[in-house]
């Protein structure tokens, strides 16, 4: 045994490139085994042999089964259930993985992981539950080319058996080790000839030279090449229903079948017979109308309309339009009617807080220490904020909200510091309820120091953190403005 996985050695060093893993590839094989079994077993690591079956279910995945014979002797020094003597244990295990093989010429590398079940004869036999259930068990491998269709294969295996037989003591799991050195045989799932690419295998093609492109019946052959009998074949018959008995051209087409209306579609297939000299035309013979709205190219300002979008008499979509002239198109506008010269948001309605970016802030400072109390200046501030608030609100949608949201920095608990945040933005909205603004509208929550817009390690940082924040819109934003 020791001379096999020497020879196996040496193959890997002088190997030829692995096969490569195709979907349907087919691999059997022999392999010798030595087992290091755990203590728990009182088994001698002994060697054996075994074989494979696998199968490619796709490229680099393979499923397979493995079955192998230990034969072994018990080395129970102990006694715990014989003389001493060495008893002669016969192990047979079955084990399934499913692998993937990772391609380096040479080799592959093979990983796989699956189940094993063992059973122990012999001496074994004599003693009540000599089986393990099914454990989990891993294999890491090597492939590697020795000529042809053959491969070697030298495997590592490591069964982790959960309440195994043992036969030492209470159950416990348990770890065999397995090392396996062998030979595969590979058979590739071969695709039939095609020679001249018509459909039709070589085996079942009676016309094996048919010209690449030629429409040809179950036999390989080419197919009637004129169903009209016209004189013209298919494959350039422009008219290939010509009735019986009419002369044509050469085109296949009959006097009944030419183009009056010379948009370049017969009359045959024209449903706008009477189009307009030089009017570009679709296969039917109408005004072409490229983007399917049903206004013709020719009148269509807007050519490019996505399909199933309703357009208006000039081909555009609400998509296509911005009737207020805000930069928003109208099927995205919540604010249609937006007056010329307002800056707007992405839903275009106007910017409450449009000359500082969109959000009013009450810094901390306004606030009397440690306190949602306002002071005069923060007072000051926010009848001017209502001002703007109640002269722009109701033009705005009803879910358009005033988004009240106070901050700390990370001095002090968090907890005190949860508390300060929301008395201040309630203090805040209920000074604007005070100014009109409606009730409804506005929404007050406090982020202590969760939400920070620099840092809390320097004075001006922590300072600019304590804040209360004003931002309009429909849904609520993380520090709006940054």
């Amino acid at each position: 045994m020791r001379s096999l996985f020497v020879s196996a050695a040496a193959l890997v060093i002088a190997a030829a490139p692995a096969a490569a893993q195709k979907a349907g590839t087919v691999e059997i094989g022999a392999f010798g085994r030595v087992t290091w079994f755990d203590d728990a077993y009182q088994l001698q690591t002994s060697p054996g042999f075994g074989g494979r079956l696998g199968v490619f279910l796709f490229r680099n995945f393979e499923i397979e089964g493995q079955y192998s014979y230990i034969p072994t002797h018990s080395n129970d020094s102990l006694g715990a259930f014989s003389s001493g003597f060495d008893e002669s244990v016969a192990v047979q295990s079955g084990r399934a993985y499913l692998q993937y093989n990772i391609n380096f010429r040479p080799m592959a590398l093979i990983l796989g992981a699956g189940g094993v079940y063992s059973g122990y004869g012999g001496f074994y036999d004599t003693i009540p539950g000599h089986t393990d259930g099914v454990s989990p068990s891993f294999l890491v491998g090597l492939r590697f080319g020795v000529g042809g269709v053959l491969q070697g294969r030298i495997d590592g295996t490591y069964d982790y058996v959960i309440d195994p037989a043992e036969f030492t003591g209470p159950p416990d799991n348990a770890g065999n080790w397995g090392l396996q050195a062998g030979l595969s045989l590979m058979f590739p799932k071969e695709k039939p000839k095609d020679s001249d690419k018509d459909g039709v295998i070589d085996k079942l093609d009676q016309c094996p030279n048919t010209p690449v492109g030629t429409k040809v019946d179950d036999k390989g052959c080419p197919i009637p090449l004129d169903d009209d009998k016209d004189g013209v074949p298919n494959d350039r018959d422009q008219c290939p229903n010509t009735p019986a008995g009419e002369t044509v051209n050469s085109a296949g087409c009959s006097q009944s079948q030419l183009d009056d209306d010379r948009d370049g579609v017969n009359n045959a297939l024209d449903k706008c017979p009477n189009t307009p000299a030089g009017t570009p035309v679709d296969a039917t013979g109408c005004p072409a109308d490229d983007d399917k709205d049903g206004v013709p190219n020719a009148a269509d300002k807007c050519p490019n309309t996505p399909a199933g979008e309703k357009v208006d008499a000039m081909g555009c979509s609400d998509c296509q339009r911005d009737t207020d002239g805000d930069g928003v198109m109208d099927c995205k506008d919540k604010c249609p009617s937006t007056n010329p010269g307002n800056k707007v948001d992405a839903s275009g309605c106007r910017i409450i807080f449009e000359e500082t970016g969109g959000t009013f802030t009450i810094k901390g400072s306004s606030f009397v220490s440690g306190s949602s109390k306002l002071g005069k200046e923060a007072k000051v501030a926010l009848t001017d904020a209502a001002i703007k608030i109640n002269t722009i609100l109701p033009s705005l949608p009803p879910d358009y909200k005033i988004w009240v949201q106070g901050h700390t920095d990370s001095t002090g608990s968090v907890k005190l510091n949860e508390k300060l945040s929301q008395a201040r933005a309630e203090s805040v909205k209920a000074f604007l309820i005070t100014q009109g603004v409606p009730a409804d509208r506005l929404e007050a929550k406090g982020y202590a120091s969760t939400r920070p817009i620099a840092t809390n390690k320097t004075k001006a940082g922590r300072e600019a953190n304590r804040r209360v924040s004003l931002y309009g819109g429909p849904t609520e934003v993380e520090n709006p403005g940054q």
